[in-house]
């Protein structure tokens, strides 16, 4: 992977005002912490309590918690079979290489 996400994304829902604050995690030396992600979920900007969690790793899986509850949204695809030796491209991008 040639690419790090480092530091806050917002993500804000403009139909009813939540926020989510994502943390991409920065890779350090030893790899610990790379590619995971934690979040939470808020109201609005201005109301800082916490509604929900989001955390894993972003290339493959996220989940989140919220009322004593887990759950998955959202689980990578599964690697083309020669990945390594294709700097480790999806199938996505790869068709996308191919279209006419």
């Amino acid at each position: 992977m040639y690419v790090e996400h480092v530091g806050t994304m917002t993500i804000r829902n403009v139909t009813n005002g939540n926020v989510c604050l994502v943390e991409f995690r920065k890779r350090g030396w030893t790899g610990k912490g790379a590619f995971e992600v934690e979040g939470y979920a808020f109201e609005s900007i201005q109301n800082k309590d916490k509604k929900a969690k989001i955390h894993g790793k972003w290339i493959e899986s996220l989940s989140i918690n919220y009322q004593d509850h887990e759950e998955l949204i959202w689980k990578a695809n599964p690697l083309p079979p020669e990945s390594p030796s294709m700097y480790f491209f999806t199938y996505f991008s790869l068709q996308l290489n191919f279209l006419p």
